[in-house]
C-alpha cells in the first residue's frame, strides 16, 4: 500500500511530499537495509523488527529557496496540532555557506507535545532525535560530512521512518 500526500509552497514552505509505505513482507524489506547503502547491524534490523509491523512514512522536500547560514529548513508534520498531538519536524542544517548541508546537518526529531511553544514554535534542541534503532531511520542524502549545494534551490532530501505498531499506547511517536 503506498499513499501520498503533497504540498507545494504552502505559506512559502518547502515542497514536500508524505507517503505512507506498507510492507507485505517485513523480514524480507529489514534484511535489504543491511545491503548498500544504509548498511544497518544484524541486531538493528531485530531491534525495529521487535517494535514495527513494516509501514513507513517518507517525507521528501524540495527547497523553494536556499538555505539561511547556519540554520535549519525544513517542516514538521503531525496529526493535527502540534501543541496538542506532537509533530514530527524533518530538517537540514546549513552551514556558513548557506547551500551548504552541515555534516551531521539532515535530522527528523519527534517533538512532543509538551515541547512545543505554539503550533509554529518549537526549540530544536528538545526532542527525540530519530535514528535506526528508535524511529528506523533512513536519509538521503546521509550528510555523515558536508554536501555540497545540498540546501540549494531546488535540492531535495529525504527521510525514512517506520512507524510503530498499533496500539492504544505509545511509548515514543503515535503511529499515523
Amino acid at each position: 500500500m503506498i499513499v501520498t500526500h503533497t504540498t507545494t509552497n504552502a505559506l512559502g514552505c518547502n515542497d514536500m511530499s508524505l507517503t505512507l509505505v506498507g510492507s507485505t513482507n517485513l523480514t524480507f524489506d529489514l534484511d535489504l537495509k543491511k545491503d548498500t547503502p544504509t548498511l544497518w547491524s544484524a541486531d538493528q534490523v531485530a531491534t525495529v523488527a521487535a517494535w514495527t509491523d513494516g509501514y513507513q512514512l517518507v517525507s521528501e522536500q524540495k527547497m523553494i529557496a536556499d538555505g539561511t547560514a547556519n540554520a535549519e529548513s525544513g517542516t514538521c508534520f503531525g496529526l493535527n496540532h502540534p501543541q496538542n498531538f506532537g509533530a514530527f519536524c524533518h530538517t537540514v542544517l546549513s552551514t556558513s555557506t548557506a547551500t551548504t548541508i552541515a555534516a551531521g546537518g539532515h535530522k527528523v526529531r519527534w517533538l512532543a507535545a509538551g515541547w512545543w511553544q505554539s503550533n509554529t514554535q518549537y526549540t530544536p534542541a528538545f526532542g527525540l532525535l530519530c535514528e535506526i534503532d528508535n524511529c528506523g531511520l533512513t536519509l538521503y542524502p546521509e550528510a555523515t560530512s558536508e554536501v555540497l549545494l545540498g540546501a540549494a534551490a531546488d535540492a531535495k532530501f529525504t527521510a525514512s521512518i517506520f512507524l510503530p505498531t498499533e496500539a492504544i499506547n505509545y511509548s515514543l511517536y503515535p503511529r499515523f
